[in-house]
């Protein structure tokens, strides 16, 4: 049994040490390739094929070196700056990104310079009343504050030196705990207690940002409300409250679109009457007033048809009176005036019927002329 397994891992041996001469000998590039840019693939006759990895460091400070295996080696410029109005941000090939603090020092030493994140310096007026009876309170723009105390000073900034009028100089321990929350409290003998405010600031310009001595950073969100009915009221990140005026038009062009701070949005129908009564006044959604001319037409030849744009329509009656009196004046609605010839004829045969214009029907009388004797 024990030969068995000596011939078994003979074998064995003997199958590894083939499979070491097959790779010996398709040690080539080809072969060898695991198809990622981010390696450099070679062959050893000893060990079979090696994939080391590339080095993608361009030596420039100012890139993120990374490797992709799509694309291979990339080289990103980085971004320096760091959202604070109080560096200057640059980048150095050799080092790397730099934040130098920038100066807001007015050369003014009655001013107190300080830089925000956001806005940058600001150089604010101090107040050099120190409150203190012992001292005389005065500002150099050269030196800033004077205060021209007694001389209670014991050389040790972590004392508290006074003066009292009536016992002189007292030198006690102080304590630097302002019991403020929003200041990193120390204290150092040659310079004395240091209360450096906490930064609250979260970047975020729908929040105001404030602290509290008791419990530290507090921050509330922006009210944005503009109190006018016209906006609506919103708020960005990047620049805080924002007010965008509401849309009131309707798409109704029978109304008047207005908007009210205090009610809002309001559309009144418009007055389509123009004071014209020979007009018929409407409103079409889609456009607006229509003054359409009415019809004084009364279907009456016998009538002249007009309007007035104060009583609107007149139908007057038209006269038929031809000014002749031989003729019978009417009126017909259908044709309008008919003039028709009077008959003069009076059935007497012994008179010369006629008609004279003025004075109408005239009857004259014939004559005969009288009989003449004929003598037999």
């Amino acid at each position: 049994m024990f030969k068995q397994i000596i011939i078994v891992f003979g074998l064995v041996l003997f199958a590894f040490n083939q499979l070491d001469i097959i790779s010996a000998c398709r040690c080539d590039s080809d072969y060898c390739s695991d198809g990622n840019p981010c390696t450099i693939d070679s062959c050893s006759k000893e060990t079979g094929c090696i994939h080391n990895d590339i080095n993608c460091d361009d030596g420039d400070a100012c890139t993120t070196d990374s490797c992709s295996k799509l694309s291979g080696c990339c080289n990103l410029p980085i971004s320096c700056d760091d959202n604070d109005a109080c560096t200057t941000d640059s980048c150095l090939n050799s080092t790397g990104c730099s934040n130098l603090p920038i100066s807001c020092d007015d050369g003014n030493a009655c001013t107190t310079d300080s830089c925000s994140k956001k806005t940058g310096c600001c150089n604010l007026s101090i107040s050099c009343d120190d409150g203190n009876a012992c001292t005389t309170d005065g500002c150099s723009k050269e030196t800033g504050c004077t205060h021209s105390n007694i001389d209670c000073d014991d050389d040790d900034a972590c004392t508290t030196d006074s003066c009292s009028k009536k016992t002189g100089c007292c030198n006690l321990p102080i304590s630097c705990d302002d019991n403020d929350a929003c200041t990193t409290d120390s204290c150092l003998n040659s310079t004395g207690c240091s209360n450096l405010p906490i930064s609250c600031d979260d970047n975020d310009a729908c929040t105001t940002d404030s602290c509290s001595k008791k419990t530290g950073c507090v921050h509330s969100n922006l009210v944005c409300d503009d109190g006018n009915a016209c906006t609506t009221d919103g708020c960005s990140k990047e620049t805080g409250c924002t007010h965008s005026n509401i849309d009131c038009d309707d798409d109704d062009a029978c109304t008047t679109d207005s908007c009210s701070k205090k009610t809002g949005c309001s559309n009144l129908p418009i007055c389509c009457d123009d004071n014209d009564a020979c007009t018929t006044d409407s409103c079409l959604n889609s456009t607006g007033c229509s003054n359409l001319p009415i019809s004084c037409d009364d279907n009456d030849a016998c009538t002249t048809d007009s309007c007035s744009k104060k009583t609107g329509c007149s139908n007057v009656p038209i006269t038929c009176d031809d000014n002749d009196a031989c003729t019978t004046d009417s009126c017909s609605k259908e044709t309008g005036c008919c003039n028709s010839p009077i008959s003069c004829d009076d059935g007497e045969d012994c008179t010369t019927d006629t008609c004279s214009p003025k004075l109408g029907c005239i009857h004259t009388f014939i004559t005969f002329p009288e009989p003449q004797l004929i003598d037999c």
